[in-house]
This record gives structure tokens, sequence and C-alpha cells, in this order.
């Protein structure tokens, strides 16, 4: 065979379009062609009509709790009477993650949709956007009490207080030696930014995990 007479090379008709905005596939495929069902990493941050748009996302939290407990020294001939020691230590069960899905522009707003193919859901406006939880231990197991997604600072962030060193009872989860301050706490993490002729600025582009431990603290005679 000549090579005049070779079969021309295949190439396909129809090369569908690679853009997918908002999880479908672009309107220049062909009708047939189903939408393509994905959904974008959590969190993702995109432009809207009047404001910021993020994606589906999810905040994950677990807790770990260690218990002291302290006895009182007093044998009547040593120096240090009244004085506590600490005589043993151990670890409440290990819980497993808990997961809590974000609201919107505020803790009363509605829960992000979750459903395939992913919606964005517009925010109130331009700016920085943050994740925001507040933790209030004493309402224990629901420790996470508040989780959404707002722009800018309007929220106040205060970080639960330390604990002093001692030996007297103290429990974060019924109030045993605890302030106020020391049984709550919120916090916050910037997701990114979205301004009006600007690119978008992605910080956070996963599931936000928050780990910590708790001390609860007894005192005996």
């Amino acid at each position: 065979m000549r090579n005049d007479e070779l079969a021309p090379p295949h190439f396909p008709e129809d090369t569908p379009d690679t853009r997918f905005p908002e999880g479908h596939v672009h309107g220049a495929n062909k009708t047939a062609e189903p939408p393509l069902q994905h959904r974008p990493h959590p969190f993702a941050l995109s432009y809207g009509e009047n404001g910021a748009k993020v994606a589906y996302g999810q905040f994950t939290w677990h807790m770990a709790v260690i218990d002291f407990y302290f006895t009182t020294i007093d044998d009547g001939d040593s120096p240090f009477d009244g004085d506590h020691r600490m005589e043993r230590a151990g670890q409440d069960a290990i819980d497993g993650v808990n997961v809590k899905i974000p609201t919107i522009d505020s803790s009363t707003g509605d829960l992000m949709d979750r459903n395939m193919p992913n919606v964005y859901h517009e925010l109130d406006g331009y700016g920085d956007v943050y994740l925001v939880w507040r933790m209030v231990f004493n309402e224990e197991p629901n420790v996470v009490t508040q989780c959404y997604v707002e722009v800018g600072t309007g929220t106040t962030i205060t970080d639960a207080a330390g604990v002093t060193v001692d030996a007297t009872t103290y429990n974060r989860f019924d109030g045993s030696g605890t302030s106020s301050a020391e049984e709550e706490g919120t916090y916050r993490i910037k997701l990114g930014s979205v301004t009006e002729d600007a690119l978008v600025t992605q910080d956070i582009s996963s599931d936000v995990h928050w780990s910590f431990f708790l001390m609860e603290r007894a005192l005996g005679e």
C-alpha cells in the first residue's frame, strides 16, 4: 500500500469542553452527556453577585481529658503538713472525632448544603472569610455549640483562660473552681479572601480539625 493510500489518523470529532464551573459540565458539551458529579475542595472560595461564595466544608474536633488526684499531707510531724501531693492520674475514654456542619453568615444562619453536585453558598459581602467556632465546656458532650462562616471580623474572639498551678479541685465541665472565662472560648481561622477586582486568595483548602485536651483536678483529704 502506498503512503497516499494509508488511512488518515483518527481524531475525535467532538472534544468535550474541560471547564466545569460550580460542579457541572460546561454547556458546550453535548446535551447527552450527564453533568459531572464532583465537588471542589472543602471551603473553596469564589465570587458571587453580591459577595463571596464558599463551598461545603466540615469542622471536626476531638477532645481528650486528663484527670489528676491530689491528697493533703498531714502526718503531724512533717514540715510539709497542709501541703498537697499528686497521688494518681488517669485519662477519660478517648472519644472519636466529632463533626460540626457550619452555618452561613452567623450562628443562626442556614446550614451548609452537602448535596451533590456541590452548592456554593453566597455570603453577605466581600473581604476576608473566616470559619468561627464557639466552645462551651460545661455543655458537654456538645462542647462546640456554634460554628459558622462569616465575612470580616464581626465576631469577638476570646481564648478560654488558662489554668493556674495548684492542687485545688478544678473541673471545666461542672464549674468546680473555675471562672466564666475558663468555661468557654471563641476561635476562628481565615479561609481566604474574596475582594472585588482581585484574585481569590485561598488559605485553607481542606476540612478544619481542632484537637485539644482538658485537665480535671480533684483534691482529697
